[in-house]
């Protein structure tokens, strides 16, 4: 609770004062319209007691020069149309408030989130499950936004309450703490039970839908297989599964507000009957005032209903606020270095006696390598050899367990490393492609190129071509990941936007094994014809794409175990 109370002002700041006041004053309004009956009905009834506060109500009429009961209720009525038309837009300001603080909420929420898996090492964020990430960023901020939308429903109840029973004290002190008193006995006696059903619910749906959220992610990716291999029927079994306990935790929840909703429609009726009969033959209240005061104490059944049934909404949903909190705090431990940020220095990339281990064991051990300024380096081994690992060192993602990385002498640090990463193109297997045009996909991350720049780019990637033949050309529409292209065609796309990135540092991580090997030929003998040529560290396994290298390095069980010399690299334009 502490924390959602810090981290709503922190969003909100000024504006929750304004909320709080536009809450009460939405209170205020609506007793005040319920006052005003009084006199009305005194004037319409010319039936009254001997009140202090009655008596003062029934002359406010005189106040404005009414005298015949006609103008009196005219004056009377006039108030009240006015009163009613502050409070509609009283309570639109209110919702409307409510509304942006929530939205501002859940959008700082997502905000946050994509800030620590941004500033979070690479080995804490690879052992995060994208099904935990997308369901955080969907189902889990709809909850978010829903446990706001409570705790705001559950705040403007309790205004009304307060506001209501104060007004009933001031009328009829006696008959407004019989009521008040019969009302939080029954509150306090379901309100605990509430919170904790909530809660066990809540936490029980964020499961589910992490996992419901897992099994269609892992269909989707294999949906060819799962075609071709008729295992639908498997996934569909798993499917309905956790559906049907969600739809089994929300059966249960609807049936509980269903028996509030019951229980909240007796109680007044019971409580109405014995609060008349106490007011008419114990206190002798006037029919005048009688009637206000329980329009105004059934009027306080609703806020009643509603403050309970809040209370369950917010524990039921206000899990996912924690589990945005819990995620966040789990990437990031350690602070920016607040140190200036170091120019990169020309030289060599260099790897001192490092060590680097993955949770499951798997990793480095006692590298030691030199790779000169322009040297295309291809880089082989089994899978699960350290390849990847090795390449994810160079580029900063990692950092070393022990020794030290260096550029040009300055070793790879927090103060180097935007510096490095600026400077360095990194093209995967599975090429980064959006549901965008190619112009935008080429220029993703913030590129800007001319068209002179995007043509060359195109050229040496192969994918000039490719292009040419789109009904829009560089501006046509490409489907998610790239879907409308082949796999050969979308790390071409990669290539060239690689390219354009003007790297020092070309990092091809089996970015061409999906390119056959006559074509992959073309464009490999492109890149190491490039002038000046950045350094490229390639990772392959056909003997023809490793041909092209200067240098190949081969690496079994986390270590360097062989190195041959291909042909000397042309630095002469380095």
């Amino acid at each position: 609770m502490r924390h959602l109370a810090t981290a709503f002002q922190r969003v909100a700041g000024r504006r929750s004062g304004w909320a709080a006041f536009l809450i009460g004053a939405g209170s205020v309004l609506e007793s005040a319209g319920l006052v005003m009956l009084i006199p009305i009905l005194h004037v319409a009834t010319q039936i009254g007691g001997g009140g202090r506060l009655e008596t003062w109500l029934a002359r406010i009429p005189m106040m404005f020069g009414a005298v015949t009961p006609a103008a009196q209720l005219a004056v009377l009525l006039g108030g009240f149309v006015i009163v009613m038309l502050l409070r509609t837009a009283v309570l639109y300001a209110r919702d409307a408030l409510i509304d942006d603080l929530q939205g501002d909420f859940v959008a700082r929420q997502r905000s946050d989130l994509l800030g620590a898996l941004a500033l979070a090492p690479w080995s804490r964020v690879a052992r995060v499950p994208r099904a935990r990430i997308l369901t955080l960023l969907g189902m889990e901020s709809g909850r978010v936004r829903a446990a706001l939308g409570a705790a705001a429903q559950g705040a403007i109840a309790f205004a009304s309450l307060l506001v209501h029973g104060l007004l009933a004290l001031a009328l009829a002190p006696k008959m407004a703490l019989a009521a008040l008193t019969i009302g939080l006995l029954a509150s306090a006696a379901s309100i605990p039970g509430f919170a904790r059903a909530g809660r066990e619910d809540g936490t029980g749906i964020g499961r589910a839908g992490t996992y419901l959220t897992a099994i269609a992610m892992n269909f989707l990716a294999g949906l060819k297989p799962a075609y071709a291999e008729n295992v639908r029927p498997a996934f569909l079994r798993d499917f309905d599964a956790i559906e049907g306990e969600m739809r089994e935790r929300g059966r249960r929840r609807r049936r509980a507000r269903m028996r509030i909703g019951l229980a909240m429609g007796v109680f007044p009726a019971i409580a109405g009957a014995g609060l008349i009969w106490f007011g008419l033959e114990e206190l002798r209240l006037s029919p005048a005032l009688l009637i206000p005061i329980l329009f105004i104490l059934a009027r306080m059944s609703h806020p009643l209903s509603r403050l309970n049934l809040s209370i369950r909404q917010f524990f039921l949903n206000a899990p996912a606020i924690e589990a945005f909190r819990t995620l966040a705090a789990d990437l990031v431990t350690v602070s920016p270095s607040d140190s200036p940020h170091k120019p990169l220095p020309p030289g060599p990339i260099a790897f001192r006696d490092v060590d680097f281990r993955h949770p499951g064991g798997d990793g480095l051990t006692g590298v030691t390598l030199t790779l000169p300024p322009g040297i295309f380096l291809g880089v082989t081994g089994a899978s699960g050899a350290g390849k990847t690992t090795l390449v994810d060192l160079l580029a900063g993602i990692l950092r070393p367990r022990r020794g030290e990385i260096t550029v040009g002498g300055v070793p790879l640090d927090e103060a180097l490393l935007p510096a490095w990463h600026d400077s360095l193109a990194y093209v995967m297997q599975d090429a980064l492609l959006f549901h965008a045009t190619v112009r935008d996909n080429l220029l993703w991350g913030g590129l800007v190129a001319d068209e002179p720049g995007i043509e060359e780019a195109l050229e040496i990637s192969g994918a000039a071509a490719l292009v040419a033949r789109l009904p829009q050309g560089l501006d046509t529409v490409i489907g998610e990941g790239g879907l409308t292209l082949s796999a050969g065609e979308r790390q071409r796309l990669a290539i060239a936007r690689a390219l354009l990135r003007r790297p020092r540092l070309l990092i091809l991580d089996e970015a061409t094994n999906a390119i056959d090997i006559a074509a992959e030929a073309v464009l490999l003998k492109r890149l190491s014809s490039l002038k000046p040529r950045p350094t490229i560290v390639m990772i392959a396994h056909r003997t023809e794409s490793l041909a092209w290298c200067d240098r190949r390095i081969a690496i079994a069980e986390g270590r360097v175990v062989a190195e041959h010399l291909y042909r000397e690299p042309d630095h002469s334009d380095a």
